[in-house]
């Protein structure tokens, strides 16, 4: 029995060293290479280049690196918010100069954190504007934790700006040490190793120059540029699925987040910095199922923050009902996302009604 396992144990050792060694040299989530795979990023865009060929990126320590790396400390607008925002650059503002920090599932612990990041920075831009989802102050909005990786500025900024709210009980990543080695054995990690190869996919981050991104990119300003594919789905699956995620249970307002957002504003007004505000649609499928479901729950949402708009006297563009924007199924990627033409077309129905 002992010459069996002794035999088995042999067979297994070059197995685990190609399991080790193809999950570190590999590494398609970026476990091992994070640090000097987004570095890379952040040098092209922040050098006023574009970037193309980014896989599984972490958008928070992407935004950290570039803020850090670029050039412009007063630039004209900055978006804040989630990815429903992380498409607008030139296609809305022209030759302004424009920074976006939308990163994803980005909820008000983000925007905080990435206004704390901006400030010790000293980037002071002369209009904000910020993404207004449900999601950025609802009960649970943190539960991902994403917003983890900038905890140290989020700290920064409450205390410098926010002394007098409940702060959160920031739990620390102790765990991120024992993900990394576990994925260097594991086995599923090797397997999408192996994929990621067979579909011929590299990490090769590309310094495109001034050109448009093909595969999946950054602009020089921060924003998003999808691929080919992402930009033209299946319009009556996309529709199909936006349906189904009605079921999606969109949580009530949560006040300590509330309250963080008005502080939040309150520092970009201090700045001397405008602020507006932003709704962009969801998918009519979804809008239509979520609202039937949870008793108008959208539309609970957004007479919300119009009327803190009023109240407040702050800019207000745009609404979740896309039917009220001009806009129907072909003008969505997905059931969050409506696509760069859209979000112009909000901006134009916005203009029109200021003048």
């Amino acid at each position: 029995m002992k010459k069996i396992l002794h035999k088995i144990f042999i067979l297994f050792i070059p197995f685990a060293i190609i399991i080790i060694a193809t999950n570190y040299l590999v590494d398609p989530a970026n476990v091992f290479s994070e640090d000097e795979y987004i570095d890379k990023i952040a040098n092209i865009i922040a050098s006023g280049n574009n970037a193309d060929n980014i896989v599984n990126c972490n958008e928070r320590l992407l935004q950290k690196k570039y803020l850090q790396k670029v050039k412009v400390n007063n630039p004209d607008v900055v978006i804040l918010g989630s990815s429903r925002v992380m498409e607008i650059g030139s296609n809305i503002y022209g030759n302004k100069k424009i920074l976006n920090a939308g990163v994803s599932h980005a909820n008000i612990n983000d925007l905080i954190a990435l206004a704390g990041l901006m400030d010790e920075l000293k980037i002071i831009p002369k209009e904000v504007v910020i993404n207004i989802d449900p999601f950025l102050i609802c009960k649970n909005s943190d539960a991902t934790g994403e917003w983890l990786t900038l905890k140290e500025y989020y700290r920064k900024f409450t205390i410098a700006y926010c002394s007098n709210l409940i702060k959160k009980n920031i739990v620390e990543e102790e765990g991120d040490k024992r993900k990394k080695y576990y994925s260097l054995i594991a086995f599923d990690y090797f397997q999408k190793s192996i994929e990621f190869l067979y579909k011929g996919n590299t990490k090769s981050v590309i310094n495109i120059g001034k050109n448009i991104p093909q595969k999946f990119g950054r602009y020089a300003n921060g924003s998003i540029a999808y691929p080919y594919k992402y930009q033209h789905p299946d319009t009556l699956i996309t529709a199909n699925v936006a349906k189904g995620m009605g079921k999606l249970i969109v949580s009530e307002i949560d006040n300590d987040n509330f309250l963080l957002l008005k502080c939040l504003l309150d520092y970009f007004k201090k700045k001397g910095t405008s602020v507006t505000l932003l709704m962009l649609p969801y998918h009519p499928d979804f809008y239509a199922s979520v609202n039937q479901i949870q008793k108008n729950i959208l539309i609970t949402y957004e007479a919300f923050y119009k009327n803190f708009a009023q109240e407040n006297n702050i800019e207000i563009i745009g609404s979740y009902d896309a039917k009220r924007e001009g806009l129907n199924n072909v003008d969505f990627y997905d059931t969050y996302h409506c696509n760069g033409n859209a979000i112009k077309i909000i901006f134009e129905n916005y203009n029109k009604k200021v003048k």
